[in-house]
C-alpha cells in the first residue's frame, strides 16, 4: 500500500472506510434531530406564515432554540460518544490493533483520521437540521396579552437565535469527543471507554460539588451560593447551553481546552502499548489517579448518607471510611475485570489515599476557626448586608428579595460583626430540626464581597441566650428601623398592593385590595415607617405576638437598584422585568403598630370589630396535638374537633372545662380578643413543637348558622395559666 499523507497528518482513506462502515449513524442521528427541532416548525408553519402563532407554538420555538429541552443536546453527546467509541473499537481488541498498526500509517494519521469522522458524524445532523431551521426562520412572537409594552416584543424565531443554537452545539460536540478520544487512549476494552468517556464528562463537576459540600460541613458560615453552582456548571459546555447560553468567548476558551484535551490523547496515543488491548485502563499511573477519584466520591457520598442519617461524629467517620474503601475496591474490580483486587498495590494506593484525606479533613477542621470569624478590616467595608430568615418566618419585615437590612455606621457595623462571632461560637448545623439561616454579606469599598452564612434555630422556640441578644443588639439599632422606615417613606415607594389579609378566624374570611390611590399608598407607607420606629424588637419576640394583618405590596426600585437591573441587562429593563427583580414585600401588623392599625380601619379594614367576628368559643387543646385542617386529632386520640361542634348547641360559650374534657381549655367568647394576643401562627409545613405549643380551634358560625371548628394558631403552654381561671 501507498503511504498517503499530508502536514496535517490525516487519511482520506481511513475516513471514507470510516463512513462507509458507520454511515448509519449519521442518518440515524439527523432523523431524530429532525423531529426534535424542525418537524415541529414544519407542522405549524402554516401558522407561523400567517403571523398567527398561540402561545404554546412560540414557546416551543423558543425552548427548541434557546435549548430548553435538553434532549437535542444529550442526543448529540450520546452521537459524539458513540461515535467515538465505534471509530476507535481497533484499539479495544488484541487482533484488530495488530492489523491496523501494520498497515503503513503513523500514529498521527491514525487518530487525526478517525477523529475527523467521528467529527463529521457527531456535526453532520446538527448542520443539516440547523441550515433547515434557517431557511424555515420567519418573525415569532408571543400573543400580545403576553407583553405589558410594545418594548418587550421579541421575534423568537429569527436568525440569530439559529446560528446561536448552531453554535452552543459546535462547541458542545467538539468537547464531548475530546473527552471521549481522550478516554479511548487510555482504556482498552468498549465497556472501558463507554464509562470513561461519559464519566470524564462529568466526573470535574461531580468532584467539585462534593468539594463544596465538604465545606459547607466543615467551614461554620460557608455556604455555596449560585455564583458557585453557575461556575461548576460551566465546567460542562452542555448544561451551560441548556441552563444559559454560551457567548463567544466562552465557547472560544471551551474550543481552547477540547485542544489541549485531544493533543493530550495524541501524546497517549503516541505512547500505548498495543499488547495493553483488552486491560481495563493501558497506563498504570492513570488507574491508579482514577481509583483516589473514585475513592472520593465514595467517600463523599457514604459520608453524606452518614451524616444525614446518624447523629453521631463516630458513625459519619465510619461512613467516610467505608465509602473510600468501596469506592476504591469497586473500581480497582472494574479495571483488573476481577473481584481478586486486594493485593501490596492496591494496598499501598489505599495507603496513600488514606493520607491524602486525614490531610484533606484535617485543614478543613483547622481552618473553621479563623473562617467562620474572618472579617474585611472595618476601614475597608463600606455596608454589611443582613439577611435574616428568622425574621420572615417571624413576620417582622422583609423589604428585599437580596436582603433584610443593610448597616453602614460603625456601630451597625460592629454590631453585625458581633453577631457573626457570636453566631461561630454556637454553632448550629443546617441538618437539625427546622432552622433558619442568617446570611452576612460585607460590602468591600472595591465591590469584593465576603459572606458567611450561619444556622440557627428558630428564635420562638427559645428568647434566651447569646445568639438572641447579639440579633437584638443589631435589630434595635436605630440605623437597622431607619433602613426599613426610609424606604417606606419615599413618596411613591408603595407601587402596588398585593393584598391585605385579616385574620377573622372562620372560613373563606379574608379582603384583598389589588390598587389604591398614589396617596393612600403614601399614606399607607408613612404610617408602617413610624411602626417601624417605634418598634422595640425584643418586646415584639418575647410577647410572640399574634400578626392581625398582613400586607403584601410591591416597592419602587430605588436608584441604586435601577442601576444595578441595567447593569446586569445592558440596557434599559422593562416592567416586567423590573418586578421580577424586585419581587414583592411584606409587612405584618401587631397591636402594637397602631398607626397602620388606623389606617386599615380609615379604609375599610376594622381589625378591631373582626377579632371575634362569628367566633362564640375557643378551644385551647392542653396537650398540643395536630391541626385538623390536616388530619389531626387531639393528643389522647379520644377527643375530636367534632365532639367539641357537636357539643356545642349555639345558645351559650363554655364557662369551665368538662370534667370528661379535662385535655382542653375552651376560653368564653368575651375572651376571645385576649386570647389572640398570647397567641402564634405557626408555619404548618414545619410541624409544631409539642413540649411547647398547644393548638387552639375557634368555633364560628356560617351564614346558615351551622357551627364550624377552625384552627388558625398555637399558643405557649407557658401562657395557658392565664386563661385557666374562667
Amino acid at each position: 500500500m501507498t503511504l498517503k499523507t499530508s502536514c496535517f497528518s490525516v487519511s482520506g482513506a481511513i475516513i471514507k472506510a470510516d463512513i462507509k462502515r458507520y454511515w448509519g449513524i449519521p442518518v440515524l442521528a439527523t432523523i431524530v434531530l429532525f423531529l426534535e427541532t424542525a418537524f415541529y416548525v414544519l407542522v405549524n408553519y402554516r401558522d407561523i406564515m400567517s403571523g398567527e402563532v398561540d402561545y404554546f407554538v412560540a414557546d416551543s420555538i423558543r425552548c427548541i432554540l434557546n435549548q430548553s429541552n435538553p434532549m437535542a443536546v444529550l442526543w448529540l453527546c450520546a452521537i459524539a460518544v458513540g461515535s467515538t467509541m465505534l471509530v476507535f473499537s481497533y484499539l479495544m481488541n488484541s487482533g484488530p490493533v495488530m492489523s491496523v498498526h501494520s498497515q503503513p500509517f503513523t500514529r498521527s494519521i491514525l487518530i487525526n483520521s478517525h477523529s475527523i469522522s467521528a467529527l463529521l458524524f457527531s456535526t453532520v445532523p446538527m448542520l443539516i437540521c440547523g441550515l433547515l431551521l434557517l431557511i424555515l426562520s420567519r418573525p415569532v412572537y408571543y400573543p400580545e396579552d403576553y407583553y405589558t409594552s410594545g418594548d418587550e416584543m421579541e421575534n423568537l424565531f429569527d436568525r440569530m437565535a439559529v446560528l446561536q443554537w448552531m453554535w452552543e452545539n459546535l462547541v458542545t460536540i467538539l468537547f464531548v469527543l475530546a473527552i471521549s478520544i481522550a478516554a479511548a487512549m487510555i482504556t482498552g476494552t468498549v465497556l472501558h471507554h463507554g464509562i470513561a468517556a461519559v464519566g470524564f464528562n462529568i466526573v470535574v463537576p461531580s468532584c467539585l460539588i462534593l468539594a463544596a459540600w465538604h465545606m459547607q460541613t466543615f467551614l461554620n458560615g460557608f455556604t455555596p451560593d449560585s455564583t458557585l453552582y453557575r461556575g461548576i456548571a460551566k465546567t460542562i459546555p452542555a448544561a451551560e447551553a441548556v441552563g444559559d447560553s454560551i457567548s463567544a468567548v466562552e465557547g472560544i476558551v471551551y474550543i481552547l481546552v477540547a485542544a489541549v484535551i485531544y493533543v493530550l490523547a495524541s501524546f497517549l496515543y503516541q505512547r500505548r502499548r498495543v499488547e495493553r488491548a483488552t486491560d481495563g485502563v493501558v497506563f498504570r499511573s492513570v488507574s491508579v489517579v482514577i481509583t483516589w477519584i473514585f475513592g472520593y466520591l465514595g467517600m463523599s457520598l457514604c459520608g453524606l448518607v452518614a451524616s444525614e442519617i446518624f447523629d453521631s461524629s463516630l458513625l459519619t467517620a465510619a461512613g467516610y471510611a467505608i465509602g473510600a474503601l468501596l469506592g476504591m475496591v469497586i473500581c480497582r474490580m472494574i479495571i483488573m475485570k476481577t473481584a481478586k483486587v486486594m493485593n501490596r498495590n492496591t494496598l499501598k494506593i489505599m495507603g496513600v489515599y488514606a493520607v491524602m484525606a486525614l490531610v484533606f479533613f484535617g485543614v478543613l477542621m483547622m481552618s473553621d476557626s479563623w473562617y467562620s470569624k474572618a472579617k474585611p478590616d472595618m476601614s475597608r467595608i463600606e455596608s454589611v448586608e443582613v439577611r435574616d430568615d428568622t425574621l420572615d418566618f417571624k413576620g417582622c419585615i422583609s423589604l428585599s428579595d437580596n436582603a433584610n437590612y443593610v448597616v453602614k455606621t460603625e456601630e451597625g457595623i460592629r454590631a453585625v460583626m458581633e453577631l457573626q462571632d457570636t453566631l461561630a461560637d454556637n454553632k448550629t448545623g443546617n441538618d437539625e430540626y427546622d432552622v433558619r439561616n442568617v446570611t452576612i454579606t460585607y460590602k468591600d469599598k472595591d465591590g469584593a464581597d465576603l459572606l458567611r452564612r450561619n444556622f440557627r434555630y428558630k428564635p420562638d422556640d427559645n428568647f434566651e441566650g447569646e445568639v438572641y441578644d447579639a440579633e437584638l443588639a443589631v435589630l434595635n439599632l436605630p440605623e437597622v428601623k431607619q433602613n426599613w422606615a426610609d424606604r417606606l417613606s419615599q413618596k411613591g415607594s408603595i407601587s402596588e398592593i398585593y393584598s391585605i389579609y385579616v385574620s377573622s378566624f372562620a372560613e373563606n374570611e379574608s379582603d384583598n385590595q389589588d390598587y389604591m390611590p398614589n396617596k393612600d399608598l403614601d399614606e399607607l407607607g408613612k404610617a408602617m415607617a413610624k411602626d417601624l420606629e417605634n418598634r422595640d424588637f425584643s418586646d415584639f419576640f418575647k410577647k410572640s405576638r399574634y400578626s392581625a394583618v398582613d400586607i403584601t405590596f410591591e416597592l419602587q426600585p430605588t436608584e441604586e437598584e435601577l442601576s444595578a437591573i441595567k447593569k446586569e441587562l445592558k440596557r434599559d429593563p422593562t416592567e416586567n422585568e423590573i418586578k421580577r427583580r424586585t419581587g414583592t414585600s411584606n409587612f405584618s401588623v401587631t397591636f402594637d403598630d397602631v398607626n397602620t392599625l388606623n389606617w386599615l380601619k380609615d379604609h375599610g379594614f376594622d381589625y378591631s370589630a373582626r377579632i371575634d367576628y362569628r367566633c362564640d368559643a375557643a378551644v385551647i387543646y392542653l396537650d398540643g396535638g395536630m391541626d385538623p385542617e390536616y388530619g389531626g386529632d387531639s393528643p389522647d386520640g379520644e377527643v375530636t374537633y367534632d365532639a367539641d361542634i357537636d357539643k356545642y348547641n349555639g345558645n351559650g360559650v363554655y364557662s369551665s372545662i368538662p370534667e370528661s374534657d379535662a385535655s382542653r381549655l375552651v376560653v368564653e367568647k368575651g375572651r376571645i380578643p385576649e386570647l389572640v394576643r398570647y397567641l402564634y401562627i405557626y408555619d404548618r409545613n414545619n410541624g409544631i413543637d409539642s413540649s411547647i405549643y398547644s393548638g387552639v380551634t375557634f368555633l364560628c358560625r356560617n351564614d346558615d348558622g351551622s357551627v364550624i371548628a377552625t384552627a388558625h394558631a398555637y399558643i405557649k403552654k407557658s401562657d395557658i395559666a392565664h386563661f385557666a381561671a374562667v
